[in-house]
């Protein structure tokens, strides 16, 4: 979804900065799109830093900033829930974001504002779609969006997330140890589609360009007075369940009478 971003971003003209732990992924992409690259690792407020002060450095401002980096971080029962993994996962997933916004928020305030995005997840708003504590963060960047967008208003800078549903990305796949390999990570992403697409109003997967086009809205003067918000990009995902089983008339869309 970063890529997608930066992508679409480039696109719309932005000058910009990949800030990713990953060089050769981050270098590749910041090549593409005719932008800069800044090794990052969003778990250490220092990299964070760094980050944005390339931008200002060398564009000489800072209009918006996209916090995404993320993965399903620990997994398992509550049960058996590992300390280790579960404050590797809060620092990749919460304190990157809150930390991120700091440093975002420093630098907007001196240019009077800006845009701050960040990813959340619908397994913020819906149990069972994605890890405890994975879930757990996601909502937390929720009400972070909302609590500094209540903060950082009086500045004059606009605080979003975005909260995808089934996006087609190698998450899961580097959850199980299969990234890296394309055949192994095609059929883990069909296996989830399998599942969640016959729960999704709109019938498939969403792509990454699906969630870059609802952050360049975010960043653009057309999304001038729209802060605080989280805003759902899921495909119907966390609108309603599709019932196996009932007669069709009760189906939704059967055009039955019973349905009314």
């Amino acid at each position: 979804m970063g890529e997608g971003m930066a992508l679409r971003f480039a696109e719309e003209g932005a000058r910009v900065v990949v800030a990713d732990i990953d060089p050769v992924r981050g270098e590749n992409v910041a090549s593409e799109v005719g932008g800069l690259f800044k090794q990052c690792d969003v778990t250490i407020e220092a990299d964070l830093k760094a980050a944005v002060d390339t931008a200002i450095d060398e564009f000489g401002d800072l209009n918006c900033f996209v916090g995404n980096a993320g993965a399903s971080g620990v997994l398992g029962p509550i049960t058996e829930l590992d300390e280790e993994g579960f404050d590797q996962t809060v620092a990749l997933l919460l304190k990157s974001v809150a930390f991120g916004m700091k440093h975002a928020c420093r630098a907007m305030r001196a240019r009077g504002g800006g845009s701050i995005i960040s990813t959340a997840s619908s397994a913020a708003l819906l149990a069972g779609l994605g890890p405890h504590i994975y879930s757990a963060c996601k909502a937390g960047v929720v009400a972070l969006t909302r609590s500094v967008a209540f903060e950082e208003g009086t500045y004059g800078t606009r605080v979003n997330c975005i909260c995808p549903g089934s996006i087609e990305t190698s998450i899961v796949a580097r959850a199980l140890g299969v990234y890296g390999e394309e055949e192994k990570t095609k059929q883990v992403n069909d296996a989830v589609a399998s599942v969640l697409v016959p729960q999704v109003c709109l019938g498939r997967v969403g792509y990454p360009a699906d969630i870059a086009g609802t952050a360049a809205w975010l960043a653009s003067d057309d999304a001038a007075y729209v802060t605080g918000q989280a805003i759902i990009v899921d495909g119907g995902l966390t609108i309603g369940k599709v019932l196996g089983g009932l007669p069709e008339g009760l189906l939704p869309n059967s055009g039955g009478a019973e349905n009314r």
